[in-house]
């Protein structure tokens, strides 16, 4: 193959060492999201309020995911990495400050009319809040709050697309851990002020969305980048990113269509259901944030530069390191959160308006939403192997055939199974995509490294099976004890979690001194 590079292995361990330091702030942000949360449940609960500010803040996240984490970045960073390489504008920058102009354009634009038609959006996102008194008219307020999130969420994401093709990952990865000390902040100065604790955490999440939004701008000066304001959508670069954005759309849009779908459902099944969702679904993140999300971001750039180079020797082996990089610490995560759900979701949650029912509810998604953990963390790695190619029509492909999966799994299972239908559906469908992008991965590009798949599925098993005897041995030393305050709970939880993890990681040490690749390997 051309342009093999003399060792493979080399990008790619620097690959994990980058996702290592977003991961690290992504852990952080994940704590202190876990703070933000649990500030939620213990004055909202699960109860009417708690699931108004959910929906309210349903579409400017569901926007926030579909520019920031999806069809934005992945059609911004191979155009732009292309590009500069190729040096085809006599200004390098030039291209990044018309995105930006446009892009504040279409955010301003979408923010006024988000604010103008929210009573029309609840009655779509929430059918199920017309017939309770008050709750459809305080989501409606609190979604004309938040709207404006979307607006700095957008140029923020822009501002760490452009930050990552300069390989700088780790500050803007830092940026959710503001966003989230921002609602801290609001909620403890405000909430127990204003008539309603959801007042101050949508003020928070706007004043968020701008924090990150801004302290970003340093950063982006230091790489170089100066901003005027330059709209000009009939550029060449943003014609064409926009292109690769349409199929992008669908394939991001499709998965958001499914949460709004799941959301809509749930608001028929009564007081609490949303909320338990969310609380559920915050788990379920945590994991795909800290590891697949941190690997996915670095990724994206790197398998861009191996492509437009040709080198598919090492593109190949990135993909498929990268599915093993992922299983390692996502398996794990499933195993243990559908083992101990109920510990888990009592130390974290179950304080002030967050009461036993609230709890089994909780529980009921979790372990059905944590099955799901692999395959969205498989399809993080798999999106931006197509992207980094241009080919942005088979993640749709993917994404459509997950969502009539998904369908079809809420009109069976969600009335009958209630909260845990909802999140059954969304495992399975995780599953059909992830299955459907290795396969066609393989047909169309490069059948993944089988030397390195099998390595890692025998380092896996030996590990898992090393964690559960570590795991239910601590179980029966340490019983757990359903009362208590935080240090109480979390100190238990914390040797059984923090133990079982020594015994998984030590293992996977030995094992990968057994298992080595031999010299010879492509």
């Amino acid at each position: 193959m051309p342009n093999q590079p003399r060792e493979p292995g080399i990008q790619s361990k620097g690959l994990r060492w980058s996702a290592a330091g977003i991961s690290v702030m992504t852990a952080t942000s994940r704590i202190l999201g876990y703070v933000r949360d649990q500030l939620q449940a213990r004055w909202m609960g699960t109860a009417n309020e708690a699931d108004a500010f959910f929906i309210a803040f349903l579409i400017p996240n569901m926007l926030r995911r579909l520019v920031g984490e999806g069809a934005l970045t992945a059609a911004f960073i191979p155009v732009y990495t292309r590009r500069r390489e190729a040096a085809e504008d006599e200004d390098p920058w030039r291209l990044a400050r018309v995105v930006m102009a446009d892009l504040l354009v279409i955010l301003g634009s979408l923010t006024v009319l988000g604010v103008v038609l929210a009573p029309w959006i609840v009655r779509v996102l929430a059918p199920g809040f017309l017939s309770v008194p008050g709750k459809y008219e305080l989501t409606v307020l609190l979604n004309r709050w938040m709207f404006p999130f979307i607006f700095f969420i957008g140029a923020a994401a822009l501002s760490m697309a452009i930050l990552n093709s300069h390989r700088v990952f780790v500050w803007p990865s830092a940026m959710p851990i503001f966003f989230n000390l921002s609602i801290i902040a609001s909620a403890l100065i405000f909430a127990r002020r204003w008539p309603r604790p959801s007042y101050a955490f949508a003020l928070g999440v706007v004043a968020g969305g701008a924090v990150q939004f801004l302290f970003q701008w340093p950063a982006l000066k230091g790489v170089g980048f100066t901003f005027r304001f330059e709209v000009d959508f009939r550029h060449p670069g943003v014609r064409e990113i926009f292109r690769l954005m349409i199929p992008g759309f669908f394939s991001v849009g499709i998965a958001q269509v499914n949460m709004v779908f799941g959301q809509i459902m749930a608001s028929l099944l009564g007081e609490g259901a949303v909320s338990s969702l969310y609380y559920a679904g915050r788990i379920q993140e945590l994991t795909l944030g800290v590891i697949a999300v941190a690997y996915a971001t670095v990724l994206l750039p790197h398998l861009s530069t191996q492509a437009a180079r040709a080198e598919w020797g090492a593109y190949r082996r990135t993909v498929s390191e990268g599915i093993v990089w992922i299983l390692t610490w996502t398996v794990p995560a499933m195993v243990g959160l559908m083992w101990i759900p109920h510990p888990i979701i009592h130390t974290l949650f179950q304080y002030g308006k967050f009461d036993l029912v609230s709890r089994q509810m909780t529980v009921a998604a979790l372990i059905w939403y944590a099955l799901g953990i692999p395959a969205y963390s498989m399809v993080k790695v798999f999106v931006p192997a197509f992207y980094s190619v241009k080919n942005m029509w088979t993640p749709i492909f993917a994404a459509a055939l997950s969502m009539s999966v998904y369908l079809l799994g809420l009109s069976v299972l969600a009335i009958p199974r209630g909260v845990a239908g909802i999140a059954m559906s969304n495992s399975l469908a995780a599953w059909v995509q992830v299955l459907y992008l290795w396969i066609v991965f393989s047909l169309r590009r490069f059948p993944l490294r089988a030397d390195i798949l099998a390595r890692g599925a025998l380092r896996l098993g030996f590990s898992l099976a090393g964690m559960g005897v570590a795991l239910w041995a601590l179980m029966r030393a340490i019983p757990y004890v359903y009362g208590g305050n935080l240090f109480h709970r979390g100190s238990r939880l914390g040797v059984w979690i923090l133990g079982a993890a020594l015994v998984y990681f030590a293992l996977q040490w030995v094992s990968s001194r057994i298992l080595t690749e031999g010299p010879d390997a492509r």
